[in-house]
């Protein structure tokens, strides 16, 4: 583990194996049963703990997606190999994003009287980030505002909408990857 390699053998001791799955019910299962595994594995290759949440829920996504169109021989290799890929990406976003500093350094810059022009900027890109929440189809919203403005869990918000943990990491992938693709464009005009 040195090497930052999660030793899969050793995940899978008390799993049963690493057996073929079919379909997403049986990859749910596995990934119920690898989310502490993966989590430390995910911990240890991004380079903001903040993605984490992210991560994770983009593994589920990918291993679920993958389980929906061929069966799984080898269930924990290729969560693994998906975490693995979705840490890139992450890595890849990270090196293009425009603030790398640490959160003591957004505080600074809080504190700081951003003077008109950052303020009317920040206005704004405020009011396009609501359009777009208020753009998302209703329980895309609900559910991602039960996320991120109330700081519910996952499983909180499954259970307050009466829906499966699936379709809430669903349903905040989605609201995330139209911010994201609005904020492209903000940054391109």
């Amino acid at each position: 583990m040195a090497d930052g390699h999660v030793n899969q053998g050793a995940v899978v001791d008390g799993l049963g194996g690493d057996d073929s799955v079919g379909g997403q019910r049986g990859m749910e299962a596995w990934l119920q049963q690898l989310r502490p595994a993966l989590i430390a594995f995910l911990r240890r290759k991004l380079q903001d703990p903040v993605d984490l949440h992210d991560a994770l829920q983009e593994t589920s996504l990918r291993a679920w997606s993958y389980a929906a169109r061929s069966e799984v021989r080898a269930p924990v290799s290729i969560c693994f190999r998906i975490a693995e890929n979705v840490a890139i990406d992450f890595a890849r976003a990270q090196k293009r994003a425009p603030f790398t500093g640490q959160a003591s350094e957004i505080e600074h810059f809080a504190a700081e009287d951003p003077g008109p022009e950052r303020s009317a900027s920040a206005t704004q890109k405020l009011e396009l980030v609501k359009k777009v929440i208020g753009g998302l189809p209703p329980g895309c919203r609900h559910v991602f505002l039960l996320s991120r403005s109330n700081g519910l869990s996952n499983p909180e918000i499954a259970k307050r909408c009466g829906v499966s943990i699936k379709l809430v990491e669903k349903q905040i992938s989605r609201a995330l990857r139209e911010l994201r693709e609005q904020s492209r464009e903000w940054e391109g005009e």
